[in-house]
């Protein structure tokens, strides 16, 4: 038993020395270790503690560490956003090249003022309820709050072209059709004495 926890002793002190050697991970940095995410905290001896997206301190033993995959997401070089916004199906031909051209002339805008690197947008799917186009960009913000606010931002500004264009978007939709019974049968007893 002794000898035993020795080996787990040892396994997460070299899991910290390959941490401070590789440094794959800074204190401060968003990293996704296996099921966890979130900041990292604190490098210890035998754990290291993350703060996750409720507040939670998660501590994960650094044998588990040098095991699993890690993705450090605070040393990306730029971040991707992916988007399907949908249109009535009573849209035209001309508003939804109209729709996508609106958005790649903002999109266009945002990449010449440098905050995106690229940007692509098609009219991607004819979806259950929607024609569906598909917007994908790339965004030189790393920082993840202020990715957020330059998302919102975006989404906002696509809104507001859409309505000043007229442009409706769609969503889940159902027709039920009523069938009245007794004008069924006045029609099926007509028919009879024709």
């Amino acid at each position: 038993a002794i000898g035993l926890a020795a080996q787990k002793s040892i396994a997460n002190i070299f899991g910290a020395l390959t941490i401070l050697l590789n440094r794959p991970f800074e204190i401060g940095d968003y990293v996704a270790i296996g099921a966890h995410t979130g900041t990292v905290k604190d490098i210890w001896l035998t754990y290291i503690t993350l703060k996750d997206m409720q507040g939670h301190d998660v501590m994960i033993p650094n044998e588990v560490i040098i095991t699993s995959s890690i993705e450090n997401q605070s040393r990306r070089e730029y971040r991707r956003a992916d988007m399907s916004l949908g249109l009535v199906y009573e849209t035209s031909l001309e508003d939804m090249k109209h729709a996508v051209s609106l958005v790649e002339r903002y999109l266009e805008a945002m990449k010449q003022s440098g905050k995106l690197q690229y940007y692509r947008v098609h009219f991607d799917m004819f979806g259950d309820f929607s024609l569906n186009i598909l917007i994908t960009y790339f965004s030189w913000t790393t920082d993840y709050t202020d990715f957020i606010k330059e998302k919102e931002m975006i989404n906002l500004e696509i809104k507001k072209l859409f309505e000043e264009n007229n442009l409706e978007m769609a969503f889940p939709t159902s027709e039920m059709i009523i069938k009245n019974e007794g004008s069924e049968k006045s029609l099926a007893k007509t028919s009879v004495k024709k």
